[in-house]
């Protein structure tokens, strides 16, 4: 029998960066600065690691794992100043729609001993990311535009450009400004002089230790990619939600180039896992712009993969559903192959501890918290606003649901943009896009194609919604920081997330309302300032009925704090 550790969440540092784009079209650039060492990876390798000290009899680096995904708190650092110019805003995204896959079908090609030899590379991805982070919040650009990609420049302003990789000017943000002090940066990367610096390659950009002068840390370049332009890649280039779009990859061995040439690699559109080369890792690894790591299956579609590497193409796709279907399809994977070795693991690790469940049920709930107050800030109410009055019908009642209205601050404006809003949720075209819920509506115990979302609203004249139509904070009279606009609801009480449909209010069984909790033992809510906190479902009614009620007059005791789990 194999032991297989407990999935505790492992304490991690991350970069935290508002997944979403405005109703603009432009995306949000009010970002968490943080070191960038750990992020989105939690504990299941704790499990890998017991499994390799029982047939290996090797110890392993206790490292955060690729195959899971958890929140953590953050703290901002400063970003070192290093002035590079401003540039001009980007060309409107084309119109273009694909089916994102949820299904990648088996790691044929994946083992255990790939998987471990692949956290190294994944933690890197995500401090590259969290540099990127750092210089933008500096110079307002991702890195310095290149000459190579200049017509006709002026001698004289040839200093605003660059002849040497991303990787050299992100050196003063992995701490390694003496290194790029070193560089003549008026220079082309091979140069006489930085010729010599070749051979200073800093471990961040090695995927290999081995890896003496050449690395396979790339970003995609091309004139519909983030690099690779006569402008300088900013945040608001990205359209299609940081989330779902490639900030830097992992490239095959024989595609590897110098780390301090300016990369030129391109995607192929017909066959892009091909043009990454020869992979020993068995997957493509990628970080996307929000600085969340993304393993993905080599058999993902080339449309997936394709609209992952463009910024603002207005592709569906859902970065997070993609990471998601990675992980189950790898553990079920690991279980069936210790099965067949007639090797049981002690625990099902296909099914979803508590801990991982509520880590992230909370992380969908915050990023809906962080929607919900983008979406009040703009339009001065919760969705759905009456100024949107192509969204209702002619007694008023909203066609789509309040969650379709968030979309755009959630990073899925393509999908957004896919509705007719001036048509019914079940109408056929609107009918379609049911199937593509989004990762951030779908709890964590729900299946990967569920379209049925538990996060609702109660809604009734007590509440915070007694009309079909949004409301104002300042209609809460008991203080937003008391007051529940969004909880995560019993299985049982989940309704189809495109229909505008929520749970009626019972004051006669406030939480009986909210369904079956038996598979959590607790309430997820957000409030109206935008915090999550999460209750015991024991919590008497009265004390829940305050929450409910925004201007009750009712004062929470200070025994609610016992209730309080977090």
């Amino acid at each position: 029998m194999v032991t297989v550790p407990s999935l505790q969440p492992l304490p991690v540092s991350q970069v935290n960066v508002k997944n979403n784009s405005g109703p603009t079209g432009s995306n949000s650039n009010r970002i968490l600065i943080v070191a960038a060492a750990g992020g989105v990876f939690s504990a299941l390798l704790l499990c890998l690691v017991g499994w390799l000290l029982f047939f290996r009899g090797k110890p392993t680096n206790d490292r955060p794992s690729v195959v899971a995904s958890v929140d953590e708190p953050v703290t901002a650092v400063p970003a070192t100043d290093v002035p590079v110019p401003d540039t001009s805003a980007p060309a409107e995204p084309k119109s273009k729609l694909s089916a994102t896959s949820a299904n990648l079908g088996e790691l044929d090609s994946f083992d255990v001993k790939r998987l471990m030899a692949l956290n190294g590379p994944a933690v890197k991805l995500q401090q590259i990311a969290g540099a990127f982070h750092r210089y933008h919040a500096s110079n307002r650009t991702f890195t310095r535009p290149r000459l190579q990609d200049q017509q006709n420049v002026a001698e004289d302003k040839k200093s605003a450009y660059t002849e040497l990789s991303w990787r050299v000017h992100l050196l003063p943000y992995v701490d390694q400004l003496p290194l790029y002090e070193s560089f003549h940066l008026d220079e082309p990367w091979d140069s006489p002089h930085n010729m010599t610096l070749l051979d200073k390659m800093p471990d961040i950009y090695r995927v290999d230790l081995a890896e003496d002068t050449k690395t396979r840390f790339q970003v995609v370049t091309g004139p519909q990619c983030l690099f690779g332009n006569a402008q300088a890649p900013q945040f608001r280039d990205i359209t299609d939600g940081q989330g779902n779009t490639i900030l830097a990859l992992v490239v095959g061995v024989d595609r590897a180039v110098p780390w301090t040439q300016p990369d030129s690699f391109h995607l192929d559109p017909v066959d892009p896992v091909a043009s990454l080369g020869k992979l020993p890792e068995g997957c493509v690894l990628c970080v996307t712009a929000d600085a969340e790591a993304l393993p993905l299956s080599t058999s993902i579609p080339a449309e997936d993969l394709v609209a992952l590497a463009t910024p603002s193409g207005n592709e569906v796709v859902d970065g997070q559903k993609l990471r998601r279907a990675f992980q189950e399809n790898y553990r079920a994977l690991l279980t069936k192959r210790m099965q067949d070795e007639g090797k049981p693991m002690e625990r099902d690790i296909t099914k979803v501890t508590p801990q991982t469940a509520a880590a992230g049920r909370s992380n969908r709930l915050k990023r809906i918290a962080e929607a919900l107050l983008e979406y009040h800030q703009i339009y001065k109410q919760f969705p759905i606003a009456k100024g949107q009055s192509e969204s209702l019908d002619a007694q008023g009642n909203p066609l789509l649901s309040w969650r379709v209205h968030l979309l755009p601050m959630l990073g899925h404006r393509p999908l957004y943009e896919s509705f007719k809003l001036n048509e019914p949720w079940d109408s056929p075209h609107n009918r379609s896009l049911i199937e593509k819920m989004p990762d951030v509506f779908c709890d964590p115990y729900d299946q990967l194609d569920e379209t049925k979302t538990r996060y609702v609203r109660l809604t009734g004249p007590e509440t915070a919604f007694p009309e079909p139509t949004g409301s104002t904070m300042r209609s809460f009279r008991d203080g937003i920081a008391d007051t529940l606009v969004t909880v995560s609801a019993g299985a049982d009480k989940a309704v189809i997330w495109t229909k505008p449909d929520d749970i009626p209010y019972d004051a006669e069984s406030p939480v009986g309302c909210l369904g079956d909790l038996s598979d959590t033992d607790s309430i997820s809510y957000v409030r109206a300032d935008g915090g999550v906190s999460v209750l015991s479902s024991s919590v008497p009614s009265d004390m829940f009925h305050a929450i409910v009620t925004p201007s009750g007059g009712e004062r929470l005791p200070k025994e609610f704090a016992e209730y309080q789990l977090r």
